[in-house]
């Protein structure tokens, strides 16, 4: 009877101890997910069909943007409802903050930001939200103030019943976990864009790995998010100039290909483009310039998810994909995307 009881104690407090370790543990409820970040909500048949395949059951919407406006911080960039709401996903809605909006206090900025997000759910119908998520890189100089408004927001949301998360990224892992109810870790954009180095600025297992130690010990339970863009990066002979989301380099009368990853520009012009969130820019081409083009490489992909899960076991229990995209979609295999949702 001792022996019995010896082993039971002796059982508990094990998974006592696996429970309060490092390992916080995942997302609750996970499920297949993906990132919208477009200021337009209008799913194509592409990505509808996309959702249903793969039994995507979150989406994380960016509604706006925050950022500062004559020393104030205003939402920018807010998100246009044109289509109806797949069925069966769960609608997370998701605010950007400019890391400078933070270098100063903005002591009504919680209570305006949960204002404008319930509005917006109300306005628009948005079913049963269950949780908020915040997105900004904040710093070591930034960190108190992010941390604060955190904290403002997470409480007004609990008189909602809705749940606050945020993204982490990779060098915010070195920093005290943000005072919300779980973080996504952002496996992507983990190189410099500005240097037409060897290394993709997309994701790189190289950039990655100092990171890794720091996984096991941070006390926040934690799911991860992985990339599905390509970048065409536009360089100069003083750097990048910018980064072309459109056809561009298709069109032989400006640029000719190098390599299956690169080009040159033969002639010189103005190029509209569209950039991230669909807003419109010009960007002048001159003879001589580079393309250099990145995409989020499936075998890198699977290396790092390795990598990260002998760090952080439980990590892949729920997978985001960033961003829905019809164009992404077009580019992969359905049995590749398989892979990298259920590692």
């Amino acid at each position: 009877m001792f022996r019995k009881c010896s082993l039971l104690v002796i059982l508990a407090i094990s998974l006592l101890l696996t429970a309060c370790g490092g390992d916080a543990g995942n997302r609750p409820d996970p499920k297949p997910s993906v990132y919208f970040w477009r200021t337009n909500f209008e799913l194509a048949p592409e990505e509808t069909a996309f959702l249903q395949a793969h039994r995507i059951g979150r989406m994380y919407v960016r509604y706006f943007d925050v950022v500062l406006d004559n020393d104030e911080a205003v939402p920018n960039a807010s998100i246009v409802f044109n289509s109806p709401f797949p069925k069966d996903v769960e609608i997370i809605p998701t605010v950007f903050i400019m890391e400078s909006v933070l270098q100063s206090p903005h002591e009504e900025l919680a209570d305006r930001l949960v204002k404008r997000i319930l509005q917006m759910n109300e306005t628009h119908d948005v079913p049963n939200v269950q949780e908020v998520q915040l997105d900004c890189d904040w710093t070591d100089r930034s960190r108190k103030a992010c941390y604060a408004l955190f904290n403002a927001v997470r409480s007004k949301l609990k008189a909602h019943n809705i749940k606050l998360s945020a993204t982490i990224r990779l060098h915010q892992l070195r920093m005290p976990p943000p005072p919300v109810d779980y973080g996504v870790l952002m496996v992507y954009n983990t190189g410099v864009a500005t240097k037409a180095t060897g290394r993709n600025p997309i994701i790189d297992l190289r950039d990655i790995q100092p990171f890794l130690s720091a996984l096991k010990d941070y006390d926040l339970p934690l799911c991860a998010a992985y990339p599905d863009f390509e970048w065409r990066r536009l360089f100069g002979k003083k750097g990048l100039k910018g980064i072309l989301y459109g056809d561009e380099v298709a069109d032989t009368l400006v640029f000719q290909p190098r390599t299956p990853s690169s080009y040159m520009a033969i002639s010189a012009r103005h190029l509209t483009t569209s950039l991230a969130g669909g807003n419109q820019a010009d960007i002048y081409v001159a003879i001589g310039d580079s393309v250099l083009v990145s995409r989020s490489d499936q075998k890198t992909i699977e290396d790092v998810q390795q990598a990260i899960a002998q760090h952080r076991p439980s990590i892949h229990q729920q997978v985001i994909i960033y961003p829905l995209a019809k164009e992404n979609i077009l580019r992969r295999k359905s049995s590749d995307y398989e892979k990298i949702l259920h590692p």
